[in-house]
């Protein structure tokens, strides 16, 4: 594997007492080369939410107008079905290029939402970032790892960890993010009744299969001995 080229902020507030953490922006990074597609490997967030989607990746690209938008893709837990939605993406500031927004445009649902980079080395993994509020009460927080393989090395995965704890983000626990989804057309009804068995249960079985299929952050801080 060659050189990475690991781009890590340094936290200068930590999460803990209620506030959202502040991490600078990259102010090298390069929008042309984190274009494409990643897949999501680990998620932490504070908000509750159902297990009805799977198999999450979102790919970045320019629009024939050299717009800049981002797609996500999911497939639905009880149909299997592949879901997509696009956004239109933009630089809150060029000299900050990082700090990315996007525009949602969900039925009734219409909003700007703000979010970060926060690391990258473009070729294997990113980590981003996105918070608002400014206490327990109101604070939404989210972190997602991504890799550009669906099935990455745990070598890519060790040095996602290790970029993790280098930005203080060792007190998140991160869940595993199911990524083996075999789209079916439906016709199956073993398969939808294993399906709607899962959704009912919350997820419980994929829940275990995401537990064994990687370490945690927190598995990884214990077997590093830190």
């Amino acid at each position: 594997m060659s050189a990475l080229r690991l781009l890590v902020v340094t936290v200068l507030a930590a999460g803990v007492s209620g506030r959202c953490r502040h991490f600078p922006a990259i102010e090298t990074f390069d929008i042309n080369s984190y274009l494409g597609r990643w897949y999501l490997q680990y998620k932490y967030t504070n908000e509750a939410s159902l297990p009805m989607s799977q198999c999450w990746s979102w790919s970045y690209y320019l629009d024939r107008n050299e717009k800049l938008k981002v797609q996500t893709s999911y497939v639905n837990s009880l149909t299997n079905r592949v879901t997509n939605h696009q956004s239109r993406l933009w630089m809150k500031n060029p000299s900050e290029p990082s700090r990315l927004r996007y525009k949602l445009n969900y039925f009734l649902y219409n909003r700007k939402e703000d979010y970060q980079v926060i690391a990258t080395d473009y070729a294997n993994f990113t980590i981003e970032y996105q918070c608002s509020g400014n206490n327990f009460l109101n604070r939404r927080e989210t972190v997602w790892l991504l890799t550009r393989e669906q099935y990455p090395h745990p070598f890519v995965l060790e040095r996602a960890f290790t970029a993790l704890l280098q930005l203080g983000l060792n007190d998140i626990d991160l869940d595993r993010a199911y990524q083996s989804c075999t789209v079916r057309d439906g016709t199956n009804r073993a398969d939808r009744r294993r399906s709607f068995a899962d959704w009912l249960t919350g997820g419980m079985t994929s829940r275990v299969q995401r537990r064994m299929q990687g370490k945690s952050l927190s598995g990884f801080v214990a077997w590093m001995g830190l």
